[in-house]
């Protein structure tokens, strides 16, 4: 991107005149494909328009990027001369070119840029072939590094002595890979000799003819078979010697000498007839160049003539008066614009400085509605989602009223402000009145003429500034450039602007959201760690220390003292956290540790920090809070052991079983006899919820209810489905537990699909399986391992009438008894006291 300033500006429109002569430039030579001005303020002029700002990139500046500029600047051409580019592949898709590049320079002396003409060399080949002074020849070209920049096919096979299918070679070849007859002859070339070699090459005698070419470091090269120029010195020879002595003697030496009287006589006539003319013309033409008009009226006689002078005379007399006229409105429309471009600077610097969006906007309009002369100046900016463009700011009674209004516009192309907006084009209207997509607003019956220009961010519209004249054609493209500058100061103010208020309303809300925390810190029981890493400055606040049993005064701030209070077997786990931070590995992070109390034993602590990084991503700072979990630690491994217990409790019993949260039926236990019913094993029952096993859901529904009104529920038969969805017939009996601090349901399932399906089963089956449920049932409810069995054994034992039941618990290699039975007015325990039965008895039923 340039700055553009008043100096740049007035170049800019002082180069346009060159849009008149590029054409022509362009026209006169069908190989040209690019005619341009690179200007020492960094602009480019080119003709045809390749959309150049497309090839190049954003932050590309010609002056100090380009190589064919460098070419040219006083530093690296001193000498001011025309310097002819290597041959390079056109980055836009032009084929292979070649620059032939020339200084600009004011009378003073001053360098003003450069001029580039762009040479295929595609052109120039076929020209270079054509060229040849004898029919059967062709000529060559080549620069001084030895590679070809036009080569033909009969060439590129004279030179490497091999055929080539096509026609042209092209440029690009080396030349200096060729080892022949012609060796020679290239070396003189390269060195920019003049010369003639006779030769044999390709089987054939050849003559070839070389010479430099002037300001380029080229030499051209014609070649030509000996025999075809032999034939024809031949036959030249024999007609000159026939006929040279008759006509020398007879009719060239009289007229000779008549001719030349007659010449001598005729070119002193002519010198006077057509010199003076022309002498006074060049004179004439000088003069209009340096920019005095006056001298015109001085060959005004010689346009009275009737011979071609006076006709050159007449021409030069219309062109004069024409440039004269087409340079006068060229003067006054480069003034009008720079005029209008200073008052759009202007108009820029002046909203630049204000930071309130709605007093940018306002004083916007209003500048430019009083030093542009206007009907009404407007701004729409476009809401959030980019659909409806918002009147922010208009000026006069009717502006006031329409933002009264809340005047909105839908973005379609149904109204000029839209069709701005989707096309990113400004919109122009020179008279109201012979436009269809016009529309009249009755608050501005005097619109004549009017210019929509969006306000683009980057890719982004943000608005649109809307411009209306009372007269016909006051806003046209003569006046677009300065409006379109002032569009885009207003775009980035607005932007600005808008950055303004979005930082202030962010300050203002880390201000609150400090002063919430701070409050919110007093009023917790947490504490604070802030490093300040740049600054190696460690803050713990007084709550940590106060964790920890220490007064603010005893410990240090210092994160050697922070780290030495670190239990050794959390240290590592500690410090790696923190360093994934450092890294950027972590962007936050949440760790439990033990720190060391004052009294030596160790506190648990719940961490939680953020790191803050600069832009680079250098760490600046890592803030957090510290708790004290210690007790919610206790109470997990309180809680853990009584979920040990329960869970050896409930393997141990033969009754299917199963620990579920009542909330939503997820299985927190469940033991193998359950897996043995279910088809399913235990792991895999502990990702699978309740639900999953019932046929009617309905029947959960109604099990649920009654555990939630009840507190329990017993006995209760319903279908429930194996893994297999094999459906078998359950007795579920379940009472609400508390477990690891959630509100669960443990539940008994036994399957009474055989005595369903079998009603002829005998009444001591019946009774027995009812008192396997009502002993199972009985013995949910009680969570100590011990009493379970015992109350399990002594029932067991009552309810179907043994003689003796007991319960051995292995322990190691041995069994140890656990609960028996007892018959009333027995001891408890019976007569086995502690017996221990080795697994590997012999002749034991137990073992």
């Amino acid at each position: 991107f340039v700055e553009l300033d008043e100096a740049v500006l007035a170049d800019v429109n002082l180069s346009a005149y060159l849009d008149t002569l590029m054409p022509a430039i362009y026209e006169s030579y069908s190989g040209l494909s690019g005619v341009y001005l690179i200007h020492k303020d960094s602009f480019t002029r080119y003709y045809p328009n390749i959309e150049l700002g497309l090839l190049v990139p954003a932050d590309y500046r010609m002056t100090e990027d380009d190589i064919f500029y460098a070419t040219g600047t006083p530093e690296n051409n001193p000498e001011k001369n025309v310097v002819w580019t290597p041959v390079y592949d056109d980055p836009a898709g032009q084929g292979l070119l070649i620059t032939a590049v020339a200084p600009i320079y004011t009378d003073q002396d001053e360098f003003v840029g450069i001029i580039g003409l762009d040479l295929s060399l595609t052109a120039l080949t076929e020209e270079i072939d054509e060229i040849s002074p004898f029919a059967d020849g062709y000529s060559f070209l080549i620069n001084k590094e030895g590679l070809a920049i036009a080569l033909p096919q009969q060439g590129y096979e004279d030179l490497f002595e091999t055929p080539l299918e096509g026609d042209l070679v092209g440029a690009g070849v080396d030349l200096t890979a060729v080892n022949n007859n012609f060796t020679p002859v290239l070396n003189d070339m390269r060195q920019g000799k003049t010369g003639f070699q006779s030769l044999t090459a390709n089987g054939k005698d050849l003559f070839v003819a070389y010479t430099p070419l002037t300001n380029t470091d080229w030499s051209l090269a014609s070649v030509v078979e000996a025999k075809n120029m032999l034939q024809v010195v031949t036959l030249l020879q024999n007609e000159i010697e026939s006929s040279t002595q008759s006509l020398v003697v007879s009719r060239i030496l009289p007229i000779g000498i008549v001719l030349l009287v007659l010449a001598v006589f005729v070119s002193l006539l002519l010198t006077n007839r057509l010199l003076a003319p022309m002498q006074r013309l060049a004179v004439v033409a000088n003069q209009i160049g340096s920019g005095d008009w006056d001298l015109v009226d001085t060959i005004k006689p010689e346009t009275k003539r009737q011979d071609e002078i006076g006709v050159l005379a007449t021409a030069f007399n219309t062109m004069t008066n024409q440039l004269r006229n087409l340079v006068a409105g060229l003067e006054h429309r480069v003034t009008a614009r720079t005029k209008d471009l200073n008052l759009a600077a202007e108009i820029g610097r002046q909203v630049s400085r204000v930071r309130s969006l709605d007093k940018l906007l306002t004083q916007a309009v209003d500048l430019i509605q009083e030093q542009f002369n206007l009907y009404q100046a407007q701004i729409y900016l476009t809401d959030d989602a980019e659909k409806t463009l918002i009147l922010r700011a208009s000026t006069g009674h009717a502006g006031t009223k329409l933002l009264d209004a809340g005047h909105e516009l839908p973005i379609t192309q149904n109204s000029l402000n839209g069709t701005a907006v989707i096309s990113k084009q400004a919109v122009i209207v020179a008279d109201t009145r012979n436009h269809a997509m016009f529309l009249a607003n009755p608050l501005l019956p005097n619109t004549r003429s009017e210019m929509v220009i969006p306000l683009i961010v980057g890719e982004r519209v943000v608005g649109v500034l809307d411009l209306q004249s009372d007269q016909v054609e006051a806003l046209t493209e003569e006046n677009l450039p300065a409006f379109t500058v002032l569009a885009g100061q207003l775009a980035i103010a607005i932007r600005n602007a808008t950055l303004f208020s979005e930082r202030d309303q962010a300050v203002k809300a880390l201000q609150d959201s400090q002063a919430r925390f701070a409050l919110a810190v007093e009023g917790s029981n947490d504490g604070i760690l802030e490093w300040d890493i740049p600054a190696n400055a460690f803050y713990m606040s007084p709550r940590v220390k106060e964790m920890l049993g220490y007064e603010d005064h005893e410990i240090p701030n210092d994160p050697d003292n922070f780290e030495n209070l670190i239990h050794p077997e959390d240290h590592d786990q500690v410090m790696q956290t923190m360093n994934d931070a450092l890294t950027g590995k972590l962007a936050n992070y949440v760790l439990e540790m033990r720190l060391q109390h004052k009294d030596g034993s160790y506190r648990w602590i719940l961490s939680r920090g953020v790191l803050l990084r600069a832009e680079d991503g250098t760490p600046l700072r890592i803030g957090g809070s510290l708790s004290d979990i210690t007790e919610r630690k206790q109470t997990e491994v309180t809680l853990r052991e009584e979920q040990a217990r329960t869970q050896t409790l409930l393997q141990s019993v033969a009754v299917p079983m199963l620990i579920s949260r009542a909330s939503d039926g997820k299985i927190y236990y469940a033991n193998e006899h359950l897996s043995n019913v279910l088809l399913v094993p235990v792991e895999e029952l502990m990702n699978k919820g309740t639900p999953n096993f019932y046929v009617d859901p309905a029947d959960r529904v109604a099990v649920v209810g009654e555990i939630q009104r009840e507190g329990f529920v017993s006995n209760y038969e319903l279908r429930m489905k194996r893994a297999n969805d094999d459906i078998f017939w359950s007795l579920l009996s379940a009472r609400l537990i508390n477990f690891s601090g959630e509100i669960a349901i443990i539940t008994s399932i036994i399957d009474i699909t055989d005595r369903i399906m079998a009603e002829a089963t005998s009444g001591k089956q019946a009774a027995d399986l009812q008192t396997v449920a009502e002993l199972s049932a009985q013995v949910t409810s009680i969570q100590d391992p011990q009493h379970l069995l015992e109350v399990l054994v002594q029932e067991t034992q009552r309810r179907f009438d043994l003689y003796h039941c007991h319960v051995f618990l292995l322990d190691g290699d041995n069994l140890k008894i656990q609960a028996c039975g007892w018959h009333e007015g027995a001891v408890q325990f019976g007569s086995h006291g502690d017996t221990v039965i080795p697994v590997h008895a012999e002749r034991s039923l137990v073992a």
